[in-house]
């Protein structure tokens, strides 16, 4: 259960570091707001975690406990490079598993948000 809650505020993360970017570039569709990026920046929120380096780990196993969740996100952190997004399809024939991963990410955040 610990592992969870970690894997879905690491995913929180992400994704506020994702509609960030969004907001600064002007991308329409962020839910990011200055009220948001004020409160985020008052509680010391790092903006840049996957920024450290340019390896292919972008969070570590004792963050996160898994590696399986490590090679995704570099695998899904590829996929943005190559088509701009992360809306990877559930049936993405190049990577079924990245597919499978992310509808599974975004089936628990809904859960959790919903």
């Amino acid at each position: 259960e610990g592992h969870r809650k970690l894997k879905r505020l690491a995913l929180w993360a992400y994704d506020q570091r994702m509609q960030y970017r969004n907001f600064k570039t002007g991308w329409e569709r962020t839910s990011m707001t200055q009220r948001r990026i004020k409160r985020l920046n008052k509680i010391g929120f790092d903006w840049d975690y996957s920024g450290h380096d340019d390896s292919d780990e972008c969070l570590d196993d004792d963050q996160l406990g898994s590696s399986t969740w490590n090679k995704r996100m570099v695998s899904l952190r590829r996929y943005k490079e190559r088509h701009g997004n992360c809306y990877v399809p559930l049936a993405y024939t190049s990577d079924r598993k990245l597919g499978q991963w992310v509808h599974e990410v975004r089936r628990i955040y809904q859960a959790d948000t919903g």
